[in-house]
């Protein structure tokens, strides 16, 4: 699932977030192109009122992603209807809520896998002697959620391995990712939930591979060298890296 989060300026922030999840249908709507405030403390034909924030700043993805994409799409609606200027920037599921936390921020797209573990205090990645997270969200809240997303653990089509209790005790090559992936923070969970760490693997005489694509942890299993990956996609709509694994050989 993917949320949006924000920290101050409460009933501005909503507006435009609603904006964003009807983008398509505001974009063709008519309205007037809107005035600046002005010092005398009323409002202008925006509905604007003087001193009134009117700038601001939405961490989205890495450009290129689909994250990105949406997020651009806001900048040119808002600035019609009400004369305001949203600065979209690049970010990822973790910066985001660092940058929106520490108030260099207004809204940021993060998982809400992620969030839970934030607003506990839990460490959700680490980086040298930095650990993210070890702290709860005391500022940041969590507006709304749109994409559904879902985590998989994917084996070949005749893996003896049908369940994530299988997997226990068995000398599994297994791909993650760095820390920071919600395919590497979600599937770990899983597995944890079965009685089971990477470790295991290892000790099982099995091995853990960190990959920093999805695509190169597909290619991995289309060409036998792994027993297990793990993926996180989009529910309900068509992902290329499995498209294309499933052109090379059946998984499940």
């Amino acid at each position: 699932m993917i949320s949006l989060t924000f920290t101050k300026h409460k009933n501005k922030l909503i507006l435009i977030c609603l904006i964003l999840l009807f983008a398509f249908t505001l974009s063709g709507c008519g309205g007037s192109s809107g005035g600046s405030s002005n010092d005398s403390g009323q409002k202008d034909n925006t509905g604007t009122q003087a001193g009134e924030k009117t700038n601001f700043v939405f961490l989205s993805g890495p450009t290129g992603t689909t994250w990105y994409s949406q997020a651009s799409a806001l900048p040119a609606i808002v600035s019609k209807e009400y004369d305001w200027k949203v600065d979209v920037r690049p970010g990822s599921a973790i910066s985001n809520v660092i940058m929106v936390e520490e108030g260099k921020a207004d809204l940021g797209l993060t998982y809400s896998s992620f969030l839970g573990a934030m607003a506990r205090g839990e460490i959700v990645a680490q980086q040298g002697d930095n650990e993210y997270f070890k702290e709860p969200l005391k500022s940041t809240m969590q507006l709304f959620n749109s994409t559904t997303g879902a985590y998989y653990l994917l084996v070949d089509a005749n893996s003896p391995y049908h369940t994530i209790s299988d997997l226990k005790g068995k000398p599994i090559k297994y791909v993650t990712y760095p820390a920071g992936f919600t395919a590497k923070f979600v599937p770990e969970r899983m597995l944890e939930l079965h009685g089971i760490q990477l470790s295991d693997f290892e000790k099982a005489g099995g091995k853990v591979i960190t990959v920093s694509k999805y695509q190169e942890a597909c290619d991995l299993l289309a060409k036998g060298q792994v027993d297990c990956i793990a993926y996180v996609a989009a529910a309900n709509s068509q992902v290329a890296a499995l498209t294309e694994l499933e052109s090379q050989r059946e998984f499940r």
